[in-house]
């Protein structure tokens, strides 16, 4: 399935707003990071304390049928995030749509909406591995600006 420019600018825009909801609670955040998973998540978050939250972005209920289908959807063990959520606008998903542990974000009305908090997944080694990865290229970025401008 072709990704349309109204659904790639929807799901900017979404991002964006899934930014300014993570921002609030979780200190460190990465916005579509290229990960060596199979799964590169839209938004990632995490606690010091090492808990992640990864967000799916879904423009449209095409969108949403297409990632239904993707191998760590299919197989939750591999899929990153110990919290995970999908963020749409208001009507694309409802909670019977998705899995019993995931959490549902509405866009409505200018503002991110708790439709459902997600109960928490076990991940794999893999999995866990590379959200580790991500967060030591965070590091990485974080330690060469700072270098860079002292």
């Amino acid at each position: 399935m072709m990704v349309t420019k109204r659904d790639r600018s929807k799901h900017n825009e979404l991002i964006k707003h899934g930014v300014t909801w993570v921002g609030k609670s979780f200190p460190y955040y990465l916005v579509e990071p290229r990960t060596n998973c199979t799964e590169n998540p839209d938004i990632i978050a995490f606690m010091p304390c090492g808990t992640s939250v990864m967000i799916e972005v879904i423009a449209s209920r095409q969108a949403f049928h297409n990632d239904k289908r993707k191998k760590f959807r299919v197989n939750p063990f591999e899929g990153m995030g110990h919290y995970r959520y999908y963020l749409c606008d208001e009507g694309v998903i409802e909670e019977g749509d998705i899995p019993d542990t995931w959490g549902l974000l509405h866009f409505s009305r200018g503002r991110v909406v708790m439709v459902r908090w997600s109960k928490g997944h076990s991940r794999s080694e893999f999995a866990y591995n590379a959200e580790l990865s991500l967060l030591a290229k965070f590091i990485d970025e974080k330690c060469t600006i700072r270098a860079t401008i002292e």
